[in-house]
């Protein structure tokens, strides 16, 4: 395979780098209230469809914590391991909060999460967590106001203690085991609440990065 040449954020065209959101505790709305920092990714989107829909039908209350009661995600459990996909994260510290997510289309639907939590000093503190117990770096692992879009790509791109990325390197690695290519195309979703240009970015980088890919073997044969 070629060696995949590196991809500036700068390579992405419409790209607002210098974009930073006021804060990353918006207050309680009933969206943040509701959505924020609900650990699975099936009960988010099931929520989300919920506060779209003119019928206003919710989950049961158990189901809107934002973790589960053990006996509640065992009962997922049940229909498929994909439907707990991220209830197995780490529980959050006190005022810690979920900035974005990278969710992957595995069996198990696992999540890596981006994490930030204000300290009494003023600095905002970021980890990352999944949930095997990964060991992540986070860079930069303060900041006082809250990351641009180019610090929190950055921060995507070198969090795996290699330094490499959550996404394009973690996509590489499943082509160079093997995974047929067409199974990868939307493999990788990151969503942020935050950071609204961030889902359609990886999008296109993954999508570049299988592209050429598959011009390869085409060419090959």
């Amino acid at each position: 395979m070629t060696p995949r040449v590196p991809l500036s954020p700068l390579s992405s065209p419409g790209l607002d780098l210098d974009f930073r959101p006021d804060t990353y505790w918006p207050g309680q709305g009933l969206r943040h209230a509701i959505l924020g920092n609900i650990l699975g990714e099936v009960r988010h989107r099931l929520i989300q469809e919920a506060l779209g829909s003119p019928s206003g039908d919710f989950p049961p209350a158990a189901m809107l914590r934002p973790e589960l009661e053990p006996e509640v995600r065992d009962s997922l459990w049940q229909f498929g391991p994909e439907c707990v996909g991220g209830e197995f994260l780490p529980g959050y510290r006190q005022g810690e909060v979920e900035i974005a997510r990278v969710v992957l289309q595995s069996a198990t639907g696992d999540v890596t999460a981006v994490r930030a939590q204000l300290g009494k000093d003023g600095l905002i503190r970021y980890r990352i967590v999944d949930e095997y117990a990964g060991k992540y770096q986070a860079h930069p692992g303060q900041s006082r106001l809250p990351l641009t879009l180019g610090e929190m790509l950055h921060l995507l791109d070198t969090a795996a203690t290699d330094g490499t990325g959550l996404v394009l390197d973690g996509l590489e690695k499943h082509v160079e085991c093997g995974s047929d290519l067409e199974h990868l195309h939307g493999f990788y979703t990151v969503r942020s609440d935050f950071y609204p240009q961030l889902e359609a970015h990886y999008e296109e980088l993954c999508e570049s990065f299988l592209r050429g890919l598959e011009e390869e073997e085409a060419d090959d044969e």
